[in-house]
């Protein structure tokens, strides 16, 4: 299973740095296109989504989030994130898939 990243391209640089690829979305448009490609590629298990992009395409992530068994789609903290809402990337990642630590 593969993960991918969507979001600003800070964070799709910085994934890509850890071999994790990604498309950038910088408008509503972007964003929805972006899911529905993710929603479609074969073999991919986990999409993160960074907040911004969340923002872009609320209502298309959360019909996501509740219709699409796989891939998993799961909001991390974007560029712009409060840092009191902020939780580390393995915990948002263990509660998406049901991991109790």
């Amino acid at each position: 299973m593969k993960v991918r990243i969507i979001g600003n391209s800070l964070a799709v640089q910085g994934f890509q740095l850890a071999g994790i690829r990604g498309w950038v979305v910088e408008s509503a448009q972007q964003a929805q296109a972006a899911f529905d490609e993710a929603k479609n590629y074969p073999d991919l298990g986990i999409v993160l989504v960074t907040s911004d992009a969340v923002k872009l395409a609320k209502e298309r992530f959360s019909e996501l989030i509740l219709q699409c068994g796989t891939p998993l789609f799961v909001e991390i903290p974007g560029r712009n994130s409060d840092p009191a809402d902020l939780s580390s990337l393995r915990k948002i990642v263990d509660d998406a898939v049901g991991v109790n630590s």
